[in-house]
């Protein structure tokens, strides 16, 4: 009988290499969203295309990247970024309500 537990996380390889960058995340989890992030940064091309996902200090907003970084495509993400980015500007959106359209727009492959 298979032994059942957590499936493997797909970048475990990435995450061996940076886990000792972030020595305060404790758990599985927090290393993961690290991960995800550092990946949706990187595919961003341009940060100028996508101000509306920094903060006031020039950082990114780290809840929106994490989702963005779980779509893994860098052109799907800098896409999706591009369309979170607009829609912050143009509805005033939350940094709650861009995380949750990029994971909807995730989970359904549409951009909505």
């Amino acid at each position: 009988m298979a032994k059942r537990g957590r499936p493997q996380f797909k970048h475990q390889d990435f995450l061996k290499r940076i886990e000792f960058l972030y020595p305060d995340i404790k758990t599985r989890r927090g290393m993961q969203n690290k991960v995800y992030g550092i990946m949706a940064v990187g595919a961003l091309k341009e940060p100028t295309e996508v101000e509306q996902i920094f903060t006031p200090d020039e950082t990114f907003r780290s809840s929106v990247m994490i989702e963005l970084g779980r779509l893994e495509d860098p052109e799907t993400i800098r896409t999706v970024a591009r369309h979170i980015n607009q829609r912050m500007k143009d509805e005033r959106l939350s940094v709650k309500q861009a995380s949750n359209i990029a994971r909807l727009i995730r989970l359904t492959g549409e951009l909505i």
